[in-house]
């Protein structure tokens, strides 16, 4: 993913485009297979300002868990610390689940390229509908 989003961005710029951060959208229905997953995350898809090491074109990175995904796995995934949000399903099938995931991405991406429109970089990560069994919160990034 990191090879793919750098190598988009040196290809948009040398077009002569104005690039803004990426937004990822992952989704899961449960637990990571690799135990040292988070550090695989971190040294990956994360940036630290204060050292300048990692991914400089880090995105904004928006999990969705459905079926056995936990809560607690979604919110050290939503990134970054500021900016991140996470989301889980709550409904226990998948066809409900997928279609409020879809909603949401349609929205943000919506919103999202409004406000580029305008010449403003945002990531608008949008809200569940009310009743959609979408639980979502703030990240909480280690």
């Amino acid at each position: 993913m990191r090879q793919a989003i750098e190598a988009d961005r040196d290809k948009l710029k040398a077009d002569g485009l104005k690039v803004f951060r990426p937004c990822v959208f992952f989704l899961t229905d449960g637990e990571p297979n690799d135990g040292d997953w988070n550090q695989v995350f971190k040294d990956t898809l994360t940036y630290d300002a204060a050292t300048g090491t990692g991914m400089r074109s880090y995105p904004i990175f928006v999990p969705f868990g459905f079926r056995q995904a936990q809560e607690e796995v979604m919110k050290k995934l939503a990134y970054p610390r500021d900016r991140g949000k996470w989301f889980l399903a709550t409904r226990t099938d998948p066809e409900s689940a997928v279609r409020g995931i879809l909603d949401l991405v349609r929205r943000t991406v919506m919103v999202s390229s409004q406000q580029v429109g305008t010449g403003k970089a945002a990531n608008g990560i949008a809200d569940p509908e009310p009743g959609s069994g979408i639980v979502s919160g703030e990240s909480e990034y280690i």
